[in-house]
C-alpha cells in the first residue's frame, strides 16, 4: 500500500473520531447544564422518597444558562436538575418574559412547563395569554393546547392550539383558529404565520371575510403587509354583486386586482353575467375583467340566454355619461367570436355590446343568421331593445341570403348598405340602399316555381312569415323572370353569394366548453353563513375562554419525584378548587417555616 495513502487514510479517520467525540461532548455538556440557585430569603431540607429536596421560600430566584426565573416560593431536587415554583413565577430569556402561578422546570430537558389561571408570554411586541404554556429554553419553543389568545402590532389571534418557534420567526396555529385585524378577518383549522414577511398560510377549511367580501378555500395564504390573499382548493371569492370560483384565486386588497386559474367561473349576479374560463384577471375590485384560455360567458337578461366565446373575452363595468350615479356593462369579444341565442346566432373577428345603449358592433367578416336568413356586410351594428333585435345597419358590401329549399334554391338581395327592421324579434321590412341587386324566389302551392332577378338602385322589401310580401323601388327596376327548371345558375347567383351554414352555431354546445360546471358548488356555504351573523353581532371574533388545565403532582406532594416533564398535548390536572387550596396550603406551610426559623 502506498505509504502517502495510508498516512491519509489513517488522518481521516483520526479526524472522524474527533469529530464524534467533539460532538459528544457538546451534547453532554448541553445535558449537563445545571439549575442555579441565585438566592431566597430561607430555605429549608425536605425528604421525598429518599431523595433531597430543598424549599425555598421569599424572592426566590434561578439560573439556568441564559434563562432567570423567579417566584415567591420552590422545591428543588438537586439529583434530577429540576425545581416546582410557586406564587407570581417569572421566567426571563433575552427579549421573552412569561408569568405564571406555578411553575416545573426540568434542567435536564430544559422544559418549563407554567400554569395558572392566566399565563402570559411576551417580548418586544407581541403577547400570549393561556393558561398552561410549555416552554423549551434551548429551542425557544413554545406550546399551549388549552387555549390562547396572541396580540401582536398587526393581529389578535386565538386558537386551541400553539407552537410558538421563536428561533425561527414562525408560530403555528391548530383547531378554531380565528384571526382579526382591521382589514380582515380570517376563520381556518390551523395556520401558520412568519414574522418577517407577515404572511399567514392557511390549512383546511378557511374563511376570509373583509367589508361585504368573503373568500373561501382549503389552502391559502394571507399577506398583512400587501393586503394579499391567495386561495386555493375549492376556492371562491364572493362580494356584494359577483362570484369568483378556480382552482386558484389571488386578491390585493390594496390595489383591487385579483386573477384565477383553472375552471374560472365568475358571476356578475347584478347582470345576470356568467363568465367561464382557464384564466381571468380582474382590476378595480371587478369593474374591468379579462378572460381568456377558452373563454365563454352568458348573458341571462331575457327569456332567452346569450352564449358567447371568443379568443378573449373582456367585460367592464363603466360609469354612465347620462346617469352619472348609474354603471354599465360593456362586453368585447377578440378573435374567432361566435355566439348563440334562439332567435339571433353570428360570428366574427370581434364583437362589442354595451348595455347602455343596447347597440351590438361586428367587425371583421360578419355574418349574422335569422331563422334561415344569412346577412353580411363590413361591418354589423345590431340595435336591442326589451332585450330583442329591434333594428340593424349592415354598413358596406351588404348581402342578405335566405335558403328556400335546403341546400338547392337561395334568395338574395345586396347592396351597399342594409337596413333591416324586427318586429318582436321577426324579421319584418328590409331597406336596401343603393346598387341594389335580387334575386327572390315565388312559390305556387307552397313549392317554388319562379326565380326573378331584379336590378335597381334602392328597395324597400317587406317581409311577413319569412316570406317577401311587397317590394317598392324609387325607380323603374330592371327585371327578368325564369322558371325555375330553366333557371342558368349563374344568371341566378349574385355577386359575392355563399352559404356558410357550416360556421352557424347550432346549440350552445357549439359554445360552451365541454365538462365546464356552469354553476360550481359553494363549499361551507352554512359555515359561511354562520360566520357573518357572527361578526354581525360582536366586535371582534377572537375567544378568549380556554379550557382550565391547571398543575399536575409536584414535587412537594407527588410520590416519586418526577426528572422528565411530558411534552405531549395531553396533561393530567386537578380542578380549578383544587390549585386555589394548594395555594392556601402553600401560604400556610411558609407561614410555619417562617415561625419555626424564628424560634
Amino acid at each position: 500500500m502506498h505509504p502517502h495513502r495510508h498516512i491519509s487514510a489513517t488522518m481521516l479517520r483520526a479526524i472522524a473520531l474527533l469529530v464524534l467525540m467533539a460532538l459528544a461532548a457538546n451534547a453532554l455538556g448541553q445535558g449537563k447544564v445545571k439549575v442555579k440557585l441565585l438566592g431566597a430569603k430561607s430555605m429549608k431540607n425536605l425528604k421525598v422518597n429518599g431523595q433531597t429536596v430543598v424549599r425555598h421560600i421569599g424572592n426566590v430566584r434561578f439560573a439556568y444558562s441564559d434563562t432567570y426565573i423567579s417566584c415567591d416560593s420552590s422545591y428543588m431536587n438537586s439529583a434530577t436538575n429540576s425545581f416546582d415554583a410557586y406564587g407570581h413565577v417569572v421566567i426571563t430569556q433575552e427579549n421573552t418574559r412569561i408569568t405564571g402561578d406555578i411553575l416545573h422546570f426540568d434542567g435536564n430537558t430544559s422544559w418549563a412547563t407554567v400554569w395558572g389561571k392566566t399565563v402570559q408570554m411576551t417580548d418586544t411586541d407581541n403577547k400570549l395569554t393561556t393558561n398552561q404554556l410549555r416552554y423549551n429554553t434551548r429551542q425557544k419553543y413554545a406550546i399551549y393546547t388549552t387555549g390562547g389568545v396572541m396580540h401582536t402590532p398587526d393581529f389578535d389571534l386565538s386558537s386551541q392550539r400553539g407552537h410558538l418557534y421563536s428561533n425561527e420567526n414562525r408560530v403555528a396555529f391548530a383547531q378554531s383558529v380565528v384571526l382579526h385585524n382591521t382589514d380582515a378577518d380570517c376563520f381556518t383549522d390551523s395556520l401558520v404565520y412568519t414574522v418577517h414577511n407577515k404572511q399567514a398560510t392557511f390549512y383546511g377549511p378557511s374563511y376570509i371575510f373583509h367589508d361585504s367580501s368573503s373568500m373561501y378555500c382549503e389552502l391559502g395564504t394571507y399577506n398583512l403587509n400587501y393586503r394579499q390573499a391567495t386561495a386555493n382548493q375549492r376556492a371562491y371569492l364572493l362580494s356584494d354583486t359577483y362570484k369568483l370560483f378556480g382552482n386558484t384565486i389571488f386578491y390585493d386588497d390594496s390595489t383591487g386586482y385579483a386573477y384565477a386559474k383553472g375552471s374560472v367561473v365568475m358571476m356578475d349576479t347584478a347582470n345576470h353575467l356568467r363568465a367561464y374560463g382557464e384564466m381571468a384577471q380582474s382590476w378595480e375590485r371587478g369593474k374591468r375583467i379579462r378572460l381568456s384560455e377558452q373563454p365563454f360567458v352568458t348573458l341571462s337578461d331575457s327569456p332567452d340566454t346569450l352564449y358567447l366565446r371568443a379568443d378573449t373575452l373582456f367585460v367592464d363595468e363603466l360609469q354612465s355619461p347620462l346617469h352619472p350615479d348609474s354603471t354599465y356593462r360593456l362586453l368585447r369579444g377578440v378573435g374567432n367570436v361566435r355566439f348563440h341565442r334562439t332567435d339571433l346566432q353570428g360570428v366574427c373577428d370581434s364583437l362589442r355590446y354595451a348595455s347602455l345603449d343596447s347597440i351590438a358592433h361586428m367587425l371583421g367578416n360578419p355574418i349574422l343568421w335569422q331563422q334561415n336568413n344569412q346577412i353580411t356586410a363590413n361591418n354589423i351594428e345590431g340595435h336591442f331593445k326589451n332585450e330583442m333585435i329591434d333594428y340593424a345597419h349592415f354598413k358596406g358590401n351588404a348581402f342578405m341570403a335566405t335558403e328556400e329549399t335546403p341546400n338547392a334554391h337561395y334568395s338574395q338581395l345586396s347592396g351597399k348598405n342594409i337596413d333591416a327592421l324586427f318586429d318582436n324579434g321577426q324579421l319584418h321590412t328590409v331597406n336596401v340602399r343603393g346598387n341594389c341587386q335580387a334575386v327572390y324566389y315565388m312559390r305556387e302551392d307552397q313549392e317554388v316555381s319562379t326565380v326573378n332577378r331584379i336590378v335597381s338602385d334602392n328597395a324597400v322589401i317587406g317581409i311577413r312569415n319569412n316570406q317577401i310580401t311587397r317590394l317598392r323601388f324609387n325607380q323603374q327596376p330592371k327585371s327578368d323572370l325564369y322558371p325555375v327548371e330553366l333557371a342558368n345558375p349563374e344568371e341566378v347567383t349574385l355577386n359575392g353569394f355563399k352559404w356558410h351554414g357550416a360556421l352557424r352555431p347550432t346549440g350552445r354546445e357549439n359554445i360552451i366548453t365541454a365538462g365546464v360546471v356552469l354553476i360550481p358548488t359553494e363549499t361551507g356555504t352554512a359555515r359561511r353563513l354562520e360566520l357573518q351573523e357572527l361578526l354581525s353581532t360582536v366586535k371582534t371574533p377572537i375567544n378568549s375562554n380556554f379550557d382550565f388545565a391547571p398543575a399536575p403532582q409536584t414535587i412537594s406532594t407527588q410520590t416519586q419525584p418526577q426528572s422528565n416533564i411530558n411534552t405531549s398535548n395531553s396533561s393530567t390536572a386537578p380542578s380549578r378548587h383544587e390549585l386555589r387550596k394548594n395555594k392556601r396550603k402553600e401560604r400556610n406551610r411558609s407561614r410555619l417555616e417562617q415561625n419555626s426559623t424564628m424560634k
